[in-house]
């Protein structure tokens, strides 16, 4: 998957086409982005009113694993198998089964 263009990219974007220094496909050149890019951030600036991205939003349900906690499990006792690892959390009230982990 792409990673997101900067913000800073963005709002020079944003900055030269509020400026009057070009079209938005003038100003997709100079920036070297794409001109349905440039459409969607100018029209996203325009219902906002913000330069800045919306921070994105995590759907489904959060992970009942503490990375960190299993961490610790298997740094006290490196040879734990699936089963036991699967006790050991449910003696902390984390219930998973083995494919989870």
């Amino acid at each position: 998957m792409a990673r997101a263009y900067s913000d800073d990219l963005r709002k020079k974007l944003l900055k030269a086409h509020v400026a009057g220094e070009g079209t938005l496909r003038e100003l997709a050149a100079r920036f070297d982005v794409s001109v349905a890019w440039a459409w969607k951030i100018s029209s996203a600036y325009r219902k906002s009113g913000s330069m800045e991205r919306k921070p994105q939003v995590r759907y489904g349900r959060l992970g009942r694993i503490d990375p960190g906690q299993v961490k610790r499990l298997l740094d006290a006792q490196p040879d734990l198998t699936l089963e036991a690892l699967k006790g050991s959390l449910a003696k902390v009230g984390v219930a998973v089964s083995p494919t989870q982990l």
